[in-house]
């Protein structure tokens, strides 16, 4: 079995999030949290990854180009997780 890092999955969901909203306050709003909190999260991960996601004024921050590939990539396996999510679910009544 392979050794994995422990992911930050908390800012892994805020930045796919704000990457697939285009927008930190989006992101906030879907989430539940505040801005600030997408902000440190996406902070938080681009430390993690050392790599910039966003560019840009701290107002109006863009998608770097690879915060464009890490976001359609965390949509994509967020997106298979929740239909593996029904698929168990549906095989449970047995």
């Amino acid at each position: 079995m392979r050794n994995r890092k422990i992911l930050p999955i908390a800012a892994l969901r805020a930045f796919e999030a704000a990457a697939r909203h285009g927008r930190l306050t989006a992101a906030a709003e879907e989430l539940s949290v505040t801005h600030g909190a997408i902000s440190r999260h996406v902070s938080h991960l681009e430390a993690y990854i050392g790599a910039p996601l966003f560019e840009g004024p701290r107002n109006r921050p863009r998608l770097t180009a690879e915060g464009r590939v890490f976001g359609f990539a965390l949509t994509a396996a967020f997106d298979q997780i929740q239909d593996a999510i029904r698929i168990v679910a549906k095989g449970d009544d047995g």
